[in-house]
């Protein structure tokens, strides 16, 4: 009986705390993006979606709001898959 206790306690933690997306643990806030052709700065990650629309006719999407390096600092959205195919990715101190 205790046992069953603890096993769906335990199975409970897991369903909150273990549904974290893998991108979301690949670009936390403040991820560094550099051209993977150019080794060239690109810009950091501000902001992390589940679920962004792209409006564009695909399904929603694990995506990331880039800050860019530019006089601007104009903020760009890239979905997650492809943002992992063409940067490389430096994670910030401490993650």
């Amino acid at each position: 009986m205790r046992f069953a206790l603890i096993f769906r306690g335990v199975l409970l933690l897991l369903i909150v705390t273990g549904c974290d997306s893998p991108w979301r643990s690949r670009f936390p806030i403040g991820t560094k993006l550099y051209d993977e052709e150019k080794h060239q700065y690109f810009g950091k990650v501000v902001v992390y979606e589940d679920h962004h629309d792209f409006q564009n006719g695909t399904e929603p999407t694990p995506a990331i709001l880039i800050e860019q390096d530019d006089a601007g600092h104009t903020r760009v959205w890239g979905s997650c898959a492809t943002c992992a195919a063409t940067f490389q990715v430096i994670a910030p101190e401490g993650k």
